[in-house]
């Protein structure tokens, strides 16, 4: 079965701005797939091939004078000298744009080599696993434009989404891995996993970090497993694996260094109460989470003690999956907490403002929730607020505020 993702637009826009287009993400997200896609005459090196490596290797600079554009390059953080050699292919024809695809799985080595050697030269576009409207081929949501304009587009209002509500579900539970999340045995999708992990071990962090001790980080990706969508606390996370604070640090830069960890640093302005500075985080595959700590079915998460955690950390990537293959520019996104414990899930810094977002499983709007986010947008002059849960309908909940659906995500 044949997906359409949504981050090929953006990809095939950028290739109009820059001579390379870099894509970044977590191993077996469909990187490779998405590149032979968007451009199915290029010519497709794959750095993980002993052979191609030797290649170019031994006779960079010569391949790229025999081949200067129309080439996609597969894992190219494994030869690290193609940066440097690409940087003087392109600029000895700078005005050329559209010459180059990059992918890569480990973030540490592909943005020293970015930074040092293509900086103003590549863009970078980060491909997560599928979203559930794209494995369900649900048209994208008119969301985002609201993060693009500053609006919300009240056309949406009364409006349902066009995905099923038990599509998402089900693509909650098994998550958006494409082997896995295709295949309707469950059986297969945990073996799956379970391979997966061994090969990322061996692969990836073996490679970078040789030293590692392996089985401790492989007991640590479970503690991750169930301290997502938690304020993290370092300490009883040293204690736990029985190392040092340091050693935790470096684990969590790892994780997130290769895509499997997404960090959400805490919101700080000057219209901010004193607020909890520790960051939160999450496994960002839910389906990855669901495998670790052993959950069987979407029956047994729905009763499972994770289980609101688990639809918040669902609902807030799908969302950042979305806003990073939008047109959306100059944001970041963070977690509210003060140290009076008022939380709000997530908080989009955009150019016109901070966005606060709450996540509920329940599709009631709780009256404690929408205070939260009228005293957050009144404070720091929100272009807006959502309200994310799994109502049916787009609705104005408040001035500013908006009721939306986790399926119209």
């Amino acid at each position: 079965m044949r997906l359409e993702r949504i981050p090929g637009r953006k990809v095939l826009k950028l290739l109009d701005y820059f001579p390379v287009v870099v894509l970044t993400g977590v191993r077996q997200c469909g990187k490779t797939t998405l590149a032979q896609s968007l451009k199915p005459d290029w010519r497709y090196v794959d750095l993980e091939s002993s052979s191609n490596y030797e290649l170019l290797s031994n006779n960079c600079e010569l391949f790229l004078r025999q081949y200067p554009t129309d080439v996609i390059f597969d894992e190219a953080q494994l030869l690290p000298d193609l940066f440097s050699n690409l940087r003087h292919a392109i600029d000895e024809n700078r005005e050329q744009k559209g010459r180059y695809i990059l992918t890569g799985s480990s973030s540490p080595d592909l943005v020293s080599n970015i930074a040092e050697s293509l900086a103003g030269r590549a863009a970078t576009v980060e491909i997560g696993t599928l979203k559930s409207s794209e494995r369900y081929c649900a048209p994208p949501s008119q969301i985002y434009e609201a993060f693009c304009s500053g609006i919300f587009d009240e056309t949406m209002i009364g409006t349902k989404p066009k995905l099923n509500q038990n599509d998402f579900f089900r693509h909650w539970y098994a998550g958006g891995y494409p082997e896995p999340s295709l295949s309707e045995d469950t059986y297969f999708r945990d073996v799956w996993v379970e391979q997966y992990i061994g090969r990322y071990l061996e692969r990836d962090v073996r490679r970078l970090f040789p030293g590692l001790n392996i089985n401790r980080y492989r007991r640590f990706l479970s503690l991750l497993a169930n301290m997502s969508g938690q304020i993290l606390n370092q300490s009883d996370l040293a204690k736990a694996l029985e190392v040092s604070s340091p050693t935790i640090k470096d684990y969590l830069e790892i994780a997130s260094g290769t895509f499997l960890w997404r960090n959400l640093n805490s919101y700080e302005s000057k219209a901010s109460k004193a607020v909890t500075k520790m960051p939160k985080g999450y496994l960002r595959d839910t389906g990855l989470i669901h495998s670790l700590l052993k959950i069987p079915s979407l029956e047994h998460l729905q009763v499972h003690p994770i289980m609101g955690r688990s639809f918040e950390v669902f609902a807030i990537e799908e969302l950042l999956r979305g806003l990073h293959y939008s047109d959306a520019t100059l944001y970041s996104a963070h977690h509210y907490r003060t140290r009076a414990k008022t939380e709000i899930d997530l908080v989009i810094d955009t150019k016109f403002g901070p966005v606060p977002i709450e996540v509920k499983y329940s599709s009631k709007i709780q009256p404690r929730s929408v205070k939260v986010l009228r005293d957050f947008i009144k404070e720091h002059k929100s272009p807006f607020g959502l309200l994310i849960n799994n109502s049916e309908t787009f609705e104005p909940i408040g001035n500013k505020l908006y009721q939306v659906p986790a399926h119209g995500l």
